[in-house]
């Protein structure tokens, strides 16, 4: 009847209204349905060196740049695959989250890579990541991964960020072989690892005994603790932006990246949802548990 269907709908939009969910608006809607983007080097070169400085440089002056770079993002581009990085290959931190990326690859050429960020995105396994020997902190939040093999995973990794996935196969006993297979991590989302603490003191003792060691364990500690500054942010804070004149500090899944051209973004809450919204209309809507928001 009239009356019923006048009900149900007041019940949908009272639904709606006390979810932490909002309807997509027209312009994310109409970038919903925009074609995908691929890498390439004028892409990699207006991120990183930006639209006012690239209009004075000769093609060669802006090749020799792009070459020197060290931190690159690429992070909502509607890139769906990752390739053509091969001139990028004094890249110590990468950016590629709230993509379109399905598969983690062709990532060889980043030999000096530490931080890799490819969270909010469509990728269902881990793999191909063996190949990033100096990998310290990998983000892989918010995509659709059930299992995390620690064979496919680089042995240098001190941060791990799997929030937000299904990890339908993982339970307490698949995390320890994970630990216990990765001898230098130490955080995993955002939290020390049982036991890291004492095992550090342990480590800390045996150098300080051991003559001559003295100083590597000072540079060492000392190492440690700017990573941890840089990647060990709360979970709370992922994809916030905070200005600190003259550059904007991206806080994405714990990892820090700095960026002069980019200023404040929407706030993340806002995010999450249509996040949220695009995988529950794309995966269905049994994804309640999985995409959980970080803010509550």
């Amino acid at each position: 009847s009239l009356d019923r269907s006048l009900e149900e709908e007041g019940e949908e939009e009272e639904a709606v209204e006390g979810s932490t969910l909002r309807p997509l608006d027209d312009e994310e809607k109409q970038e919903e349905n925009l074609p995908d983007k691929v890498i390439s080097m004028q892409l990699v070169a207006w991120r990183g060196l930006g639209e006012a400085r690239l209009a004075g440089m000769s093609a060669d002056a802006v090749a020799s740049e792009v070459l020197q770079l060290a931190h690159v993002r690429l992070d909502e581009e509607r890139i769906a695959r990752i390739d053509n990085l091969e001139a990028l290959g004094n890249v110590t931190h990468l950016l590629l989250h709230r993509n379109r990326i399905t598969r983690l690859e062709n990532l060889e050429s980043l030999r000096f890579l530490q931080l890799l960020s490819v969270a909010s995105n469509d990728i269902m396994t881990i793999e191909n990541l063996t190949c990033l020997p100096c990998l310290k902190a990998l983000d892989l939040g918010y995509n659709l991964i059930d299992e995390v093999p620690a064979a496919e995973l680089p042995q240098s990794l001190m941060y791990l960020t799997t929030e937000c996935n299904p990890l339908r196969t993982m339970d307490d006993g698949k995390w320890k072989v994970v630990y216990d297979a990765m001898p230098n991590l130490r955080q995993h989302d955002c939290e020390d690892l049982p036991g890291d603490e004492e095992e550090e003191d342990d480590e800390a003792s045996d150098e300080e005994s051991a003559g001559g060691l003295e100083a590597e364990a000072g540079e060492e500690e000392e190492d440690e603790e700017g990573w941890r500054e840089e990647c060990a942010l709360p979970m709370a804070m992922r994809n916030a932006a905070v200005v600190v004149a003259p550059s904007a500090v991206f806080i994405i899944g714990g990892f820090v990246a700095v960026d002069s051209d980019k200023g404040d973004e929407d706030p993340p809450s806002d995010k999450a949802a249509g996040e949220k919204e695009k995988k529950e209309a794309k995966y269905g809507s049994n994804t309640e548990t999985v995409w959980r928001s970080p803010w509550g």
